[in-house]
């Protein structure tokens, strides 16, 4: 019975103790979460990085409100998801101060209480891509945390969250992006050569390719033929990309194993190379194979977020103007045709962005590329003086794009290179054209054709 007794005692000693040191721990701070009211919060008394020693509930509520709106003012959250940046409305946030000042720790730096609505949360990953909501792809509560953890701290500045590290699986599975196949035919051995060597390159994230630099000093075993038909190639493939091209030029005439707005030009000794830039945060691979006389080239790598097309556009053709050179040998008003000519061609080149619903989203001017006309050469003797007639089917627009005077230079057409260059995004066009001896004006078309 004596023991029973005890065992009561010490229960409500134990009992007694606890209660006693519970309130003077605990009703210690609520006094002064209460009372700090009216008195002032504590010295050294922080939320989000905001002093609030010293102030009462209304003066501390004002300066945080007040230090919200500036944050508000001087921050921005940008989310990256692939090659797409959306920003994201910072008014999201559903700031809590009443609340915030209830939890403070006097003396010590306090965070503010701020919440996230779920269904605003999937609206924003929704517009960004539909396949950020789908089940067991995205981790939103990371994210949420993400975000809450800059505006809890009232954090100012610039922020940029990658979404696809909240991705659940870090690994997609990589297919083909773009490929193209080049007839080589005329040049296989040597693009077979470089088919062996360069099977492949890495591409890495936010890197630039230089095709000069990448062959570095083994460019005395390929000639510029066969590194401008691997351009051009690499080129086609580039442009059904996100990449920037940062340097590209064309010949003086099209080759014919180019296609107009693809043809890419290269010249080792004078520095005439093709330079392109990774803007993404995901490494790719080029790969080159040899198909018979053609070469396939590929860009192989995890799926952008947007589909893009090459589309070519407005093409123009310019008719070559005849050139009249005179030959002691032929008779009066006798002519020989010497050259044909070429015509000039002109055409756009446009990139545009598609999203997954087939919708265009985006469309750039990648290039405008331009190839003169090569005038036609006509040897003629003496001519009987005789009334001038102007023939008006040979004057066109032309003359005035090409603003050329005709020229003797025109007729050595063979792997000339073209002041056509196109770096960062920007076109420039040289002429060299002179006036060549022994150039008289031109005659009607009609009358060089009776000659023949």
């Amino acid at each position: 019975m004596k023991n029973v007794q005890g065992v009561k005692l010490f229960v409500a000693i134990v009992v007694t103790t606890a209660f006693i040191f519970s309130f003077s721990h605990f009703g210690a701070n609520a006094y002064e979460r209460i009372f700090s009211n009216k008195e002032g919060y504590a010295e050294g008394t922080t939320v989000a990085g905001v002093d609030i020693s010293g102030m009462n509930l209304e003066e501390a509520l004002q300066v945080l409100k007040a230090s919200q709106n500036e944050w508000l003012q001087s921050t921005s959250i940008h989310l990256k998801y692939k090659e797409k940046t959306v920003e994201f409305d910072p008014n999201l946030f559903t700031f809590q101060f009443q609340e915030s000042l209830e939890k403070v720790h006097p003396g010590t730096d306090n965070v503010l209480v701020v919440s996230l609505n779920q269904d605003d949360l999937l609206g924003v990953l929704y517009s960004i891509s539909s396949f950020l909501i789908e089940e067991d792809v995205f981790y939103t509560n990371k994210w949420n945390d993400s975000l809450l953890a800059i505006a809890s701290q009232l954090d100012k500045g610039n922020h940029e969250l990658a979404l696809q590290e909240y991705l659940v699986s870090q690994k997609e599975e990589e297919v083909i992006l773009a490929d193209t196949t080049l007839d080589v035919q005329q040049n296989k051995e040597n693009v077979a050569k470089w088919v062996k060597q360069f099977p492949s390159i890495e591409v890495g994230q936010e890197d630039t390719i230089s095709l000069l630099d990448l062959i570095g000093n083994q460019a005395e075993g390929y000639s510029d033929t066969t590194l401008s038909m691997v351009a051009t190639a690499l080129h086609q493939v580039i442009l059904a990309t996100n990449f920037t091209i940062a340097e590209r030029f064309t010949s003086s005439q099209l080759p014919n194993y180019a296609q107009l707005g693809y043809e890419t030009k290269i010249n080792q000794s004078k520095k005439m190379d093709y330079r392109f830039y990774n803007p993404n945060a995901s490494v790719y691979q080029l790969q080159f194979k040899m198909a018979g006389n053609k070469l396939y080239a590929s860009l192989v790598g995890i799926p952008f977020l947007f589909q893009y097309d090459v589309v070519l556009s407005d093409q123009e053709t310019f008719k070559p103007k005849t050139v009249i050179q005179f030959d002691s040998l032929l008779g009066f008003n006798e002519y020989k045709p010497i050259s044909e000519g070429t015509d000039g061609l002109l055409i756009k080149v446009y990139r545009v962005a598609k999203n997954s619903d087939g919708v265009e989203v985006k469309k750039d001017l990648m290039s405008e590329d331009f190839y003169a006309p090569i005038n036609k050469i006509v040897a003629s003797g003496l001519i009987e003086e005789r009334e001038t007639v102007i023939d008006t089917d040979n004057v066109d627009d032309s003359n005035d794009l090409n603003n050329n005077v005709d020229s003797e230079e025109n007729i050595d057409t063979e792997d000339n290179d073209s002041g056509n260059q196109t770096t960062e995004g920007s076109t420039e066009t040289d002429s060299n054209s002179q006036n060549p001896e022994g150039v008289k004006e031109e005659i009607p078309q009609s009358e060089v054709d009776m000659q023949k």
